[in-house]
């Protein structure tokens, strides 16, 4: 049997480009062997040649970063199968925090007058012109 249809999200019905589809158990486990999938640009998939589980229920499962995994059952009745997922974003409360960014002062920051050395935490960087270029001179 083939499978094939669409992956959209469920609030603004835009397709999911990169939506994983695959066959899997009732609790959206991968089947083993594997078969999967992957959405087109506009949220279009297919899987060839499923073999369904005799005797077994058949499941098949979309899911996508981002968003809740849906898994339906597959009802297997003729070759080709039609079934289009819509996806509910998924939504996480996290606890509130604050950043707080400090600039540092360096310890020896300064400028000599002549504008040619620059010592700076230790480090000493004196810019030479020479013809054309300018090169940078960094001693410890």
């Amino acid at each position: 049997m083939d499978i094939k249809g669409q992956v959209k999200d469920s609030i603004s019905g835009e397709f999911l480009f990169g939506a994983n589809i695959f066959i899997s158990d009732k609790f959206g486990n991968l089947s083993n062997p594997p078969k999967a999938s992957v959405a087109d640009p506009d949220g279009y998939y297919s899987l060839n040649n499923v073999t369904p589980n005799i005797g077994k229920q058949n499941y098949i499962s979309a899911s996508y970063v981002g968003y809740e995994t849906k898994t339906v059952k597959i009802v297997g009745t003729s070759e080709m199968e039609i079934v289009d997922f819509s996806l509910s974003p998924k939504t996480e409360q996290i606890p509130e925090f604050q950043v707080v960014a400090e600039k540092p002062k360096p310890a020896n920051a300064r400028m000599k007058t002549n504008n040619k050395t620059l010592i700076y935490s230790g480090i000493v960087l004196s810019a030479l012109l020479i013809g054309l270029g300018t090169y940078l001179i960094i001693k410890k």
